[in-house]
C-alpha cells in the first residue's frame, strides 16, 4: 500500500486503540511513518528491529535500507518528510540506488495547488473543466519552475523564461520563433483573434501583452519596432504575467503543454542522429524517418505509433514526463523509447524505431523512463533533476 493516506492511517492505528506497553501499562507511541507499508516505530526501526531512519539535528534522515527495495519504494514520515528510492549514475559514472528527497516539500506543493485551484475558479466553465483534472500535475511543475510572474532564476541562465512553466527561449537570440516562449504568445494571440465577445479571457490577456508593445511577426516576438530576445521579453513582461487575465491564461497554456507531452510519439527522437547514425532525420512529429544505407536514402513511415499519454496515463507517471518535458522537451521521446527496450544502434526495422508493446504496465515504464531521462543529463546535474522528478511523486 502506497496511498497518500498511508502514514496517517498508520499513525492513527486505523481507529483501533493503541497497544499497551507491557512494562509501563501506558499506550505505546504511534508509528512515525512507513516504509512501503511497514510501520516505522519511534525508535526509527521496523518491527523486526531494522533501523531505517535516524535523528540528526532534530530531523529524521534515512539510513541504508533493508535489502529487497526497488524503485517503487517510498519512505514517508508523519512530519511530511518523503524520499523515493532511485538509481542513477552521478559524476563518478557508477550507477547506484539512493534515497532522493523532493526539491520542494509536501506543504509547498499543497500551497501551490491551492493557489492554482483558486486561480482556476476565474476560468470560464469550459476551460475550467479542462484544467481541473491536471491541476496536480501543473502544481508539481510550477512549485519547481516558478510562480505566475516569476522570471528565470538567474541572468547566467542561457534561456530567458517566465511563468508557472517557465516558457523559454534563448536569452540573447532575437529569433525566438519555434521556442516555447514564442508559442505561448503566438497561441494566445491566435485565440484572442478567434475569441467570441462572450468569452473575453484570451482578448483581455492579449491586450495586456499589447500594452507592453508586444507583437508577433513570422513567429518571432517583437517589442515595438524591433525583434526582442527572451531576456527583453522576460524583463518587460514577467511581472505582467502575474496579474489579470494573463495570469489566469497560464493555466490554459500549461494544460496545452501537458497535452503536447501526452501526444508525443515514442521514437528515438532528437537523439536518433547520434544513436542510429546513417544521416537519421525525422519529420511529421516523428512519424516519418529517413536514413542512408549503402549510399541510398531510405524513407520509413510508422505503421503505427504509441504516444506518451498511452503509456504514462496516470498522474505521477505523466507528471514525470511533463517534468522532463518542461525542462528538456527533446529528452521525453528518446528516454521512453529506451524504456521500451529501444537499442541505440542502427536499424531499418520500423518495429524497432516505433515500438508499440501489447502489454503496458505504467509503473515499471515510468521507473525506466526516469532512469533513462536522467542519463541524458550531464552527470553533475542528475541529482538535482532527480529531486525535481521526486517532487512529481509526492503524495497529495
Amino acid at each position: 500500500m502506497k496511498a497518500a493516506g498511508l502514514v496517517l492511517a498508520l499513525v492513527a492505528g486505523c481507529g483501533a486503540p493503541p497497544p499497551r506497553s507491557p512494562d509501563l501499562g501506558r499506550p505505546a507511541a504511534p508509528p512515525i511513518g512507513a516504509l512501503d507499508g511497514r510501520a516505522i516505530l519511534p525508535t526509527g526501526q521496523l518491527a523486526d528491529g531494522t533501523r531505517v531512519v535516524e535523528r540528526l539535528n532534530d530531523h529524521w534522515q534515512p539510513l541504508s535500507p533493508p535489502p529487497g527495495l526497488d524503485e517503487r519504494s517510498r519512505l514517508e514520515l508523519a512530519d511530511g518528510s518523503f524520499w523515493a528510492w532511485m538509481s542513477f549514475a552521478s559524476e563518478d559514472g557508477v550507477e547506484r540506488a539512493r534515497w532522493i528527497a523532493p526539491a520542494h516539500s509536501r506543504e509547498e506543493l499543497q500551497r501551490r495547488l491551492e493557489a492554482l485551484g483558486a486561480e482556476a475558479k476565474r476560468l470560464p466553465p469550459a476551460l475550467a473543466s479542462r484544467v481541473a483534472p491536471v491541476l496536480p500535475i501543473i502544481a508539481s511543475i510550477s512549485v519547481v519552475e516558478g510562480d505566475f510572474g516569476d522570471p528565470s532564476t538567474h541572468v547566467r541562465d542561457p534561456a530567458g523564461s517566465i511563468g508557472i512553466f517557465q516558457w523559454a527561449a534563448d536569452r540573447k537570440s532575437a529569433h525566438t520563433a519555434g521556442s516555447s516562449l514564442a508559442r505561448f504568445f503566438t497561441t494566445l494571440a491566435r485565440r484572442a483573434a478567434a475569441a467570441p465577445a462572450s468569452d473575453p479571457l484570451f482578448v483581455r490577456a492579449w491586450k495586456q501583452c499589447r500594452a507592453h508593445g508586444l507583437s508577433i511577426k513570422r513567429g518571432d516576438l517583437w517589442l515595438g519596432k524591433r525583434r526582442a530576445n527572451a531576456a527583453e521579453i522576460e524583463q518587460q513582461l514577467h511581472a505582467e504575467l502575474g496579474t489579470g487575465a494573463l495570469r489566469t491564461y497560464q493555466l490554459v497554456a500549461a494544460a496545452d503543454w501537458i497535452d503536447d507531452v501526452r501526444a508525443t510519439v515514442v521514437r528515438p527522437g532528437a537523439r536518433g542522429a547520434a544513436w542510429l547514425g546513417h544521416a537519421y532525420a525525422k519529420a511529421n512529429g516523428g512519424r516519418y524517418v529517413t536514413m542512408t544505407n549503402d549510399g541510398r536514402k531510405i524513407a520509413l513511415t510508422a505503421p503505427r505509433v504509441v504516444t506518451v499519454g498511452e503509456l504514462l496515463a496516470d498522474g505521477a507517471a505523466l507528471g514525470s514526463a511533463v517534468s522532463i518535458g518542461v525542462n528538456r522537451p527533446s529528452y521525453v521521446a528518446p528516454a521512453l523509447w529506451r524504456a521500451l527496450g529501444g537499442e541505440p544502434t542502427f536499424t531499418l526495422d520500423p518495429a524497432r524505431i516505433w515500438p508499440a508493446p501489447a502489454h503496458r504496465d505504467a509503473e515499471p515504464l515510468a521507473i525506466a523512463f526516469r532512469r533513462h531521462a536522467l542519463a541524458l543529463y550531464p552527470p553533475d546535474q542528475r541529482e538535482r533533476r532527480a529531486r525535481r522528478l521526486v517532487t512529481a511523486l509526492l503524495p497529495r
